[in-house]
């Protein structure tokens, strides 16, 4: 056998056995279940979520409103003019959050009934609430613009 008849020889047996590796690894890797880990796929929200998130914020800014003795007008004018939440009441941040889930609560149930939000909304919003997040207790944040 020359060499060149060799040489081509080991070179078909080496391709022979590469493509046969690979196709045993693409084969178990076929069969594994799905990562754990894997991210989900973001979603594009819908006009409902968007009216639904609109209702919310709506709901939870009139509730804080009530809570600090305010018209939602006055608070919105107050968070304006570079007032913060926490200037505009003398508890402190825990006790307000508790005297805001009241109105917050009744606000919220009465979107649920209307049909705008869903309850398990409205719970994520309390809840939220109920952590410590007061909106606007520090002031209003502005976006950078685009």
């Amino acid at each position: 056998m020359t060499w060149y008849a060799g040489a081509a020889v080991k070179l078909v047996g080496a391709a022979t056995v590469a493509a046969l590796l690979s196709l045993g690894a693409v084969g178990v890797l076929a069969s594994s279940t799905p990562s754990v880990s894997a991210l989900p796929v973001a979603t594009k929200s819908t006009p409902a979520d968007k009216a639904a998130h609109k209702a919310i914020a709506k709901a939870t800014f009139d509730a804080e409103a009530e809570a600090l003795g305010l018209s939602s007008a006055q608070l919105k004018d107050a968070l304006k003019s570079g007032k913060k939440v926490s200037e505009l009441t003398k508890l402190d941040k825990a006790t307000f959050a508790k005297a805001l889930l009241v109105p917050l609560t009744r606000n919220l149930q009465a979107l649920v009934g209307a049909g705008t939000i869903q309850q398990a909304q409205a719970n994520k919003a309390i809840d939220r609430v109920k952590k410590g997040h007061v909106p606007y207790w520090n002031g209003k944040h502005h976006r950078p613009k685009k």
